[in-house]
């Protein structure tokens, strides 16, 4: 196991403690194989509780979960964090995995949504990862991040201008548009951002 990796999970390491590099190969490839399968498929989100097990100071993941057709990219973990009287002694909470479909046009499209940011702060994550059927982008909490907490309605607003004002900027891509609204966003909340194609390998980004 990486020498950082306990304290990365707790929120503990500041923003210049953070590796350049980040190595969660401790997750279950073969689960995130299978949402990753299942989201080509159905073309829906699915996601599970990413939960860290001291005992044996492994990361695991706990109840999957899956968007409907009705709402296929809305979805929510199945764990309360302040409540996890279901779990053996010595586990916690440690934050939320998921899946994103292409976009109209069939893109990867990269990073995370205005929700996801919303959803990160408000349950207290310390790890979110998204897959968009290409690669991997992880928010890291730090020292330095937003405590958890409800974002307010005119913050969130402002979100949803920033990406609608980076996509609507006819000089850029849709991947760029993602990449600057999630930089935006990162660099208001102090969340750092990681970003490649497996979990062993993540480049910091920001």
């Amino acid at each position: 196991m990486p020498p950082y990796l306990a304290q990365l999970i707790r929120g503990e390491l500041s923003s210049r403690e953070l590796p350049e590099e980040l190595d969660l190969s401790l997750l279950p490839a073969d689960i995130i194989q299978c949402l990753c399968e299942q989201t080509a498929q159905h073309r829906l989100e699915y996601g599970t509780c990413i939960v860290w097990l001291e005992e044996n100071r492994s990361l695991l993941f706990k109840h999957k979960v899956k968007a409907t057709p009705e709402r296929p990219l809305e979805i929510d973990p199945a764990c309360d964090p302040d409540n996890l009287d279901d779990h053996p002694h010595g586990v916690s909470y440690v934050g939320f995995f998921h899946t994103h479909t292409p976009g109209e046009e069939g893109e990867a499209l990269i990073g995370f949504s205005e929700d996801d940011y919303r959803a990160t702060l408000a349950d207290g994550e310390n790890l979110s990862i998204v897959h968009n059927g290409r690669e991997f982008f992880v928010l890291v909490r730090v020292q330095e991040t937003w405590e958890r907490g409800v974002v307010s309605p005119s913050v969130y607003r402002k979100w949803v201008k920033v990406f609608d004002d980076c996509l609507d900027n006819n000089e850029l891509s849709t991947e760029e548009a993602h990449f600057l609204a999630n930089r935006d966003i990162c660099l208001q909340t102090k969340l750092a951002f990681y970003q490649g194609v497996t979990l062993q390998r993540l480049r910091r980004v920001l």
